[in-house]
């Protein structure tokens, strides 16, 4: 019963998000106990408090470039899609183009590029964006 009722919320978040989330589907069937944990995770990896919804969009996207997930990416922009970030700036972020994005937006992307490589840019890069 409990499959079954998760299976129905899967189904209509997949409706929501526009992609394929058999990957969920999977783990529901070989651990239920499993999949209610990791649930348990995502307020806390969805946490923007004050961050702008654009900054917010932009570095997720860039994270999950850097993590080669399609299906994760794609998920990203449809929600930024929904949460009315501009075409223009998920375009300009997808395509690596800094030219089309405000300077503030190039900053988060640098800042996120340099977070996931271990630069030793952080620092400089998180002062820019505390101004």
């Amino acid at each position: 019963m409990l499959r079954w009722l998760i299976h129905r919320r899967l189904n209509a978040e997949e409706k929501k998000l526009g992609e394929s989330v058999d990957y969920l589907r999977h783990m529901v069937d070989v651990s239920p106990a499993a999949f209610l944990r990791f649930c348990c995770i995502l307020p806390f990896a969805n946490s923007r408090k004050v961050l702008l919804k654009d900054a917010w969009f932009v570095a997720q996207i860039v994270a999950l470039q850097d993590a080669d997930c399609g299906t994760c990416v794609q998920i990203a922009v449809n929600l930024a899609r929904q949460s009315g970030v501009d075409s223009v700036l998920l375009r300009a972020v997808l395509d690596g183009n800094c030219h089309e994005m405000s300077q503030e937006m190039v900053d988060v992307l640098r800042f996120t590029r340099s977070v996931i490589t271990a630069s030793g840019d952080e620092e400089t890069l998180r002062e820019i964006l505390r101004k």
